[in-house]
């Protein structure tokens, strides 16, 4: 009975963990490294391909598998209570539809906020900072920034560029570090700009309706207002420190984020963050993303999960030991042997005992992203999340930030660009 994971560690892990919890059934789990993402081996992709020759049991990424649900076995009379209590919610509904249940979300596949708390207190110790990390309301999100009108103030305030002075790990001499930018907008993806876009509450398909992705709302409306907004702030320069930074210099910098580069970011739950702390002698405390005019940012998540390969040879063992996987100790031999973030609810009973303080604030603040959709546009397959992806939204958010369009300009544009895909693409395969 084979599983299939893509993190090599957690193959043997696995085995081993199964061995020792069931010895009369040792040698029954045989683990093996199966990619999530999807090619003619690997992912939803290979199941249908492979058939009964794919693992039995797999993690995929959940919206490779809508509408091709058939492959998969319905696994809502095996995991009832698992179903209604534990496994991320949000996960479970944006993938599964009805009462069928072919896949159970596993880990996180998404950002989440951060700030720099070894950096700021830096800044506070040296007097460059007139602030407190007092958090009245104990999410992990300080009074004193928990709200982008204050970042905003905070940034139009400073006289000087921020300077933070920190010593790498098994470094001799300390390293000084220019802030040049309070936070990295990234304005050449959709994908780690949502967050932004959500400024004024919008959120993808707000009414459930795939061909409606609400672009046209004054919700998203407002996102742009927000992208505006945060470009007439000093919030962005160039390595000279006064000329600011322009939107076709605003891509991907997350990763520098984790460099000691800016005090807060967002950070992806592929990244290393243990190993950067220690690198650079960080502290990287996680939390809800501040709020714009009362509304909380959110950025874009989705989940990987499991499911039971219809084409198995052995269903009801697939399902045993599946069943195993999404116990406590299931969960804690993937938390223990991966960087994975479990895509539990906060007070399920199956999340470990042994997770870290990193792996514990980053878990909860993923729990306020946005999950990405995973429907299908009603006349073909192609995903309605693409829509995201193909209305011109990077152009027009660059323009809003560099004045050279208006939030009401740049939002009929990818109006237009969206029903123009949506029509070419909602047609019967």
């Amino acid at each position: 009975m084979t599983v299939g994971v893509d993190v090599a560690p957690l193959a043997p892990a696995i085995e081993a963990a199964w061995d020792a919890a069931f010895p009369d059934l040792a040698g029954l789990v045989d683990a093996v490294f199966y990619e999530a993402s999807d090619s003619e081996s690997s992912g939803v992709t290979g199941i249908v391909t492979l058939q009964d020759a794919a693992p039995d049991i797999a993690i995929i990424i959940g919206s490779g598998s809508v509408g091709r649900e058939v492959n998969f076995l319905d696994l809502a009379d095996y995991f009832e209570d698992v179903i209604a209590e534990d496994v991320l919610q949000t996960g479970l509904s944006a993938v599964n539809t009805g009462d069928v249940v072919h896949y159970l979300p596993g880990v996180y596949d998404g950002m989440a906020f951060a700030w720099n708390k070894t950096m700021i207190e830096y800044f506070i110790a040296e007097d460059q900072l007139d602030i407190t990390l007092t958090d009245t309301d104990g999410d992990n999100l300080p009074d004193a920034f928990d709200t982008w009108e204050e970042i905003f103030a905070i940034a139009d305030g400073l006289t000087d560029r921020l300077s933070f002075v920190y010593t790498m790990d098994d470094a001799l001499e300390p390293t000084t570090q220019t802030i040049y930018e309070l936070y990295p907008l990234c304005l050449g993806q959709e994908w780690s700009n949502y967050s932004a876009l959500s400024a004024g509450g919008w959120s993808l398909f707000p009414e459930d309706d795939p061909v409606e992705p609400g672009f046209d709302t004054d919700e998203f409306l407002a996102g742009l207002a927000f992208i505006e907004e945060f470009s007439t702030h000093d919030m962005s320069f160039q390595a000279d420190g006064t000329t600011k930074l322009a939107a076709a210099s605003m891509g991907w910098r997350w990763d520098n984020f984790l460099k000691n580069e800016y005090p807060f970011g967002l950070i992806g739950t592929w990244m290393d963050v243990d190993t950067n702390e220690n690198t650079y002698n960080a502290d990287f405390q996680f939390s809800p993303m501040p709020t714009w005019d009362g509304e909380m940012l959110h950025p874009i998540v989705k989940t990987k999960g499991f499911i039971v390969n219809v084409y198995s040879d052995c269903p009801g063992a697939a399902v045993t030991v599946l069943q195993w996987i999404y116990t406590q100790a299931g969960m804690e031999t993937i938390s223990d042997n991966s960087s994975y973030l479990l895509a539990l609810e906060p007070d399920s009973d199956l999340i470990p005992d042994t997770l870290n303080e990193n792996k514990l604030q980053f878990g909860a603040a993923l729990g306020y992203g946005f999950n990405e959709p995973a429907m299908s546009l009603p006349l073909s397959s192609s995903l309605a999340v693409n829509v995201l992806y193909n209305s011109g939204i990077t152009a027009a958010q660059q323009a809003v930030y560099d004045d050279t369009m208006t939030p009401l300009e740049a939002q009929a544009a990818i109006v237009a660009a969206a029903e123009t895909w949506i029509a070419t693409n909602n047609v019967a395969d």
